[in-house]
């Protein structure tokens, strides 16, 4: 598998940062191996292009937790008390049209909850504004069905109509639009 220099070193760079790294060095080739498995295909629509970096970090993370879970090294805690990455996304549009979010938080972190509020009122809105813009590219109802219904590539593509690679494709486009936001 070539993976291009550039992109071997973000690779690189963002398993470093992974706050599961710590302790676990030993495996960084198994990291990389599984990293580079899960972004090949990414890596070969971008070509000289970066991917965005909150998208290397996710991919990178549950790379590292694949390995971790097949050697065995999983405490099944989460770090630092964070919640995991895909319930920071999770949002409904309730009966009066109103994005109501559900963010699985202890009450005990209220201005943390009030700051996350705010930051997903704004990425809504970007999907709106998206929407509104480009309607026949269907960015609200990818990212629903993405990161709320959690469906895979495979099950989008089918959902949607399309090839995998187009689904690929406009959901790095949606990732690209949303971290230049």
């Amino acid at each position: 598998m070539t993976i291009q220099a550039q992109h071997k070193e973000l690779i690189e760079l963002s398993i470093k940062r992974s706050p599961n790294f710590k302790g676990n060095e030993v495996l960084f080739d198994a990291f990389c191996e599984e990293v580079y498995a899960r972004i090949k295909s990414t890596l070969d629509l971008l070509g000289d292009k970066t991917p965005p970096q909150t998208y290397l970090d996710k991919i990178t993370q549950k790379s590292i937790l694949h390995v971790l879970k097949n050697k065995k090294r999983l405490n099944g805690g989460i770090h630092d008390g964070e919640a995991p990455i895909d319930n920071l996304l999770s949002f409904n549009i309730n009966q009066n049209g109103e994005t109501v979010f559900e963010i699985p938080y202890p009450n005990s972190e209220r201005e943390k909850i009030s700051v996350l509020h705010e930051q997903l009122k704004v990425l809504i809105n970007k999907l709106y504004r998206l929407q509104e813009n480009e309607p026949e590219k269907e960015f609200l109802k990818l990212y629903e069905l993405r990161y709320n219904k959690k469906l895979n590539i495979t099950n989008l593509a089918h959902k949607l109509e399309m090839s995998e690679a187009q689904v690929s494709q406009r959901l790095y486009e949606l990732l690209a639009k949303l971290n230049d936001y």
